[in-house]
């Protein structure tokens, strides 16, 4: 056995047959079997008293053989087999590739495990939301904005001028009290509270808020829609609202009907946001005309050709509750101060779409 671990090939064994007669040859009384077999320990067994040793004929030398010698031989060739196996296995094992762990770091399932630090999945992060039910996707497409001039009168509102407007969502609800109520309490926005002294607020909380001025109405739209860019809708994109994407001269139809706005009644009171269905654009916005006048992007800008504007100022549109029905007018523009918190103001909010 220890001869297959020689050092120079010649002094290995050169098949299994030679290992095979190199055991079998070997005769454990301490005497070599022969020239380079080495000399194995004594393990001849103890007789006992009065117990003779039978002999068997072996079948390979034609010798007598003890069934202890010929139990050891088995036990030795085995042995022999396994020191082989054992060496071509360390062999293998030393010289073979190694292999590289490029798998997941991750601990298997059903361990209480923790991956090494650094490797932690990290949450993703959170999507932007879509568009809610409440805002209608508008546009794009081009219309006639501005009310039609003879040559020989200038108005603020006009004249007509094509304009072109891009794809946007505008609320089909104005900004409700409280919807307001809690942008109010979540910011230390200074302006008035219009629900303030009021002991009923729930009879009121549907309502379009007011006393808001251009800034509370920008910053509310920013905070509400921060994922999307809120902000206030263009003079333009109100415009195009208001005329159902420059297919009709009122929010909903051809024709005026005053029992489809909330304008010149009395007694006057506002109406909740989503009330006058019938007085929606096809996109469902409601309460374009009436109710509250509303609040309108940027600096008020004269139109090309028309009449100067009130510098440091901004527009609001759609008239209020108070607007007698003959004034009201897609087209109008009211020019007042930014920072005018009047109790007939309020807004809705718009976004830029793709």
């Amino acid at each position: 056995i220890l001869s297959m671990g020689a050092k120079e090939p010649k002094d290995r064994p050169q098949s299994m047959a030679q290992v095979h007669d190199a055991l079998r040859g070997q005769r454990f009384d301490g005497a070599a079997a022969g020239p380079g077999v080495p000399v194995a320990p004594t393990l001849l067994p103890v007789e006992k008293p009065q117990e003779a040793r039978r002999s068997t004929l072996s079948r390979s030398s034609g010798q007598m053989v003890s069934p202890g010698r010929k139990k050891r031989t088995a036990l030795y060739f085995g042995g022999g087999l396994l020191a082989i196996a054992a060496m071509l296995t360390g062999g293998w094992v030393a010289f073979s590739p190694k292999r590289v762990d490029t798998g997941s770091r991750l601990p298997p399932v059903g361990t209480d495990a923790k991956p090494p630090v650094g490797t932690e999945a990290k949450p993703p992060p959170p999507p932007v939301p879509a568009p809610r039910d409440e805002m209608a996707v508008i546009g794009p497409g081009r219309f006639m904005m501005g009310r039609k001039l003879s040559k020989s009168v200038r108005a603020p509102d006009g004249p007509a001028h094509p304009v072109a407007v891009g794809r946007f969502a505008l609320g089909k609800y104005e900004i409700s009290m409280a919807e307001y109520r809690v942008f109010a309490k979540k910011t230390d926005l200074p302006g008035t509270m219009p629900w303030k002294g009021n002991p009923d607020f729930a009879k009121i909380a549907d309502h379009p808020v007011n006393q808001v001025d251009q800034r509370g109405a920008e910053a509310y739209c920013r905070w509400r829609y921060d994922q999307q860019g809120g902000r206030l809708p263009t003079e333009a994109e109100w415009e195009f609202a208001a005329t159902d994407s420059g297919r009709s001269p009122w929010p909903f139809g051809p024709r005026f009907d005053g029992a489809r706005i909330n304008a010149g009644r009395r007694p006057m009171r506002f109406v909740p946001v989503s009330a006058l269905e019938e007085g929606a654009t096809s996109a469902g916005v409601r309460n374009l005309l009436g109710n509250v006048a509303e609040w309108t992007a940027g600096p008020a800008t004269p139109y090309l050709g028309g009449a100067a504007v009130p510098a440091n100022t901004a527009t609001v549109r759609g008239g209020d509750l108070s607007t007698a029905p003959k004034d009201l007018s897609v087209t109008a523009r009211t020019f007042v101060n930014p920072r005018t918190a009047g109790p007939l103001y309020g807004f809705r909010c718009a976004f830029s779409l793709p």
